[in-house]
């Protein structure tokens, strides 16, 4: 059961909301606690202080009474806080030398009376010399218990809601009593002087004089009630840590947790006398604590909430550099990885693949990615591999022949979709000229990444040169090369040396050079381990002559293959030697 706050309630005009800093009866205020603030709150700096004035002393029925007094402490509107009002100092009671000498001694002398009161056994039943306080709201009035805290300071810890404003009084020191003349604390006409029937003129003789101060203060204080997450998966544990702020918490200290849409709390007894405990909420809502802080309770509370879930996108990419991919095996899975705010949906994650824009329109869509933080997918076989590299002309770029994929991630939380910024990923340069080679079935596969170089393709059909192929890149064999060289070295004399052809990709091989110089894809210069150089002559038996010559020098230097010159028209001199693969 949540604690009991007990309070005095006041009737006022208007409607006031009164703290009576202390009591000397507390069984007569009743009232159920406040519902606490939200957690991670700070406070105001001190609303402020007041001198509570001091009576001279005892005369007159009222005479030690001190009317109720504004104090200018006020709490803003708009504000509910927990205020800690402060009244600190006590009231010294020092006998009056008439009384004594007429009475005797009071057998208080010297005491400190505190802003509880005087004890109701020693004098009264209304607690002479109590500080009361009061604030007024704008609905209500209501008084509370002070509690003794030593050293002749009374405090309570309370919630009030603003606007409004604190007052002061002090009970004065009239009522019945045992240890005074008569029965009564009130002063009486001294013995010693005639009549007086002047009202002006005091013949009473009463018994104390009052010396010291009396100060109040108010602050404000608070709980602050942390989460490890404001956004829990269902069934998750959260640890709840309570912490003060401008105030030590202390036990008794309850928990009660509150579903979204529910109008009673569930009490978390695993919690109680506890400021921090683990707790798995069994569905959203809010999470209270509430403390005793030694002079009231102070509380606060937490919202938990289905979590704003956001995605992003941290890989998509290739096994290949840059992220590229084949379709051969080894090289044709796509690797996806995605985080999550809060990382409890990365389970959740789903993935959807399309063809990317600026991409082969025969991408095929894969199967879809599993469910997950990580994830990946294979790239299948584009549709109408082998003939799709005919439709495309000499010069088309790699946008109408790479493969690409667009890839789509997202979570659902409370019935809302959350997406992340799509992620596209491409075959590179290399990557679509090795496509060709899987695509078209050339025998040997494509060759690895590492043959590859940056070489600019000589203009079709009229160029002659390394690259007569339809990329930036060509196979680059140094083994060949270095043999190759040795050939141009050794047939120095023959006269000009002229490089017509040495690599071609496959579908140039296929589909961009002329049916009648019989194109076929077993052909070494798709691996860049054959050459084409021209035979020089004015006329073609200069031209045979010049071929024969370089094809005993090519075989004498070990290539593996010369083309016959009834085969080239012995326009070129074909040679092969076979380092590739």
């Amino acid at each position: 059961m949540r604690p009991i706050v007990r309070f005095a309630r006041r009737a006022a005009t208007p409607a006031l909301l009164g703290i009576v800093l202390m009591s000397c009866e507390d069984d007569r205020i009743t009232a159920a606690p406040h519902r606490p603030l939200l957690a991670d709150v700070t406070v105001p700096p001190p609303a402020g202080s007041y001198a509570i004035p001091t009576p001279a002393n005892s005369a007159r029925p009222n005479g030690s009474a001190l009317p109720e007094q504004e104090t200018g402490i006020t709490i803003p509107g708009g504000e509910s806080l927990y205020v800690r009002v402060r009244v600190t100092g006590g009231i010294l009671l020092s006998d009056n030398p008439d009384y004594v000498a007429h009475i005797g001694p009071t057998g208080l002398d010297g005491t400190v009376i505190g802003p509880r009161g005087m004890n109701p056994g020693e004098c009264a039943d209304l607690c002479p010399l109590e500080v009361r306080v009061w604030f007024y709201s704008a609905t209500e009035g209501l008084g509370f218990v002070f509690n003794d805290m030593g050293n002749n300071v009374g405090e309570r810890v309370e919630r009030v809601t603003g606007p409004g404003r604190f007052t002061v009084l002090r009970a004065g020191f009239h009522a019945e009593g045992t240890y005074f003349e008569g029965g009564t604390c009130a002063p009486f006409q001294n013995p010693d002087l005639p009549p007086n029937c002047d009202p002006t003129v005091v013949t009473d003789v009463y018994a104390f004089d009052f010396s010291g101060q009396q100060t109040l203060s108010v602050d404000f204080v608070a709980l602050a009630l942390h989460a490890s997450s404001t956004t829990p998966a269902p069934g998750e544990i959260v640890h709840f840590q309570a912490e003060g702020v401008n105030v030590t918490l202390g036990v008794p200290a309850e928990w009660w947790f509150r579903p979204t849409g529910a109008a009673d709390d569930i009490a978390v007894p695993a919690c109680a006398d506890h400021l921090e405990c683990d707790f798995a909420p069994p569905s959203y809502g809010v999470m209270f604590a509430q403390s005793w802080v030694g002079s009231g309770y102070v509380g606060g509370e937490v919202a938990l909430t289905p979590a704003t879930a956001a995605v992003t996108i941290v890989r998509a990419e290739g096994p290949n550099p840059a992220g590229s991919f084949t379709t051969k095996p080894g090289e044709e899975q796509v690797s996806l990885e995605a985080t999550t705010i809060p990382s409890t949906f990365a389970s959740e994650v789903e993935w959807a693949v399309t063809k990317a824009p600026e991409a082969a329109v025969e991408t095929q869509s894969p199967i879809a990615p599993r469910r997950g933080a990580t994830s990946s997918f294979s790239v299948p076989a584009p549709s109408n591999a082998a003939g799709r590299w005919q439709a495309y002309p000499v010069g088309a770029g790699l946008e109408v022949k790479r493969l690409g994929y667009e890839v789509t991630a997202g979570v659902s939380s409370g019935g809302t979709e959350h997406p992340a910024e799509p992620k596209r990923v491409y075959q590179d340069e290399i990557d679509v000229v090795r496509q060709e080679y899987l695509d078209l079935g050339v025998w040997l596969g494509p060759p690895g990444r590492a043959r590859f170089t940056n070489e600019s393709p000589v203009p079709h059909l009229i160029g002659k040169g390394f690259n007569t192929g339809d990329y930036g890149v060509m196979v680059f064999n140094g083994d060949f090369v270095a043999h190759l060289n040795q050939l141009a070295f050794a047939s120095a004399s023959y006269g000009a040396w002229q490089i017509e052809s040495q690599y071609r990709n496959p579908a140039h091989q296929r589909f961009h050079i002329p049916a009648s110089a019989k194109p076929g894809l077993n052909s070494w210069h798709l691996y860049g381990c054959a050459v084409d150089i021209t035979a020089q002559g004015a006329n073609l038996q200069e031209r045979k002559r010049y071929w024969s010559r370089l094809e005993k020098l090519a075989y004498r230097l070990n290539f593996d293959w010369v083309e016959p010159g009834e085969v080239t028209d012995f326009d070129h001199v074909h040679v092969e030697f076979h380092f590739c693969q």
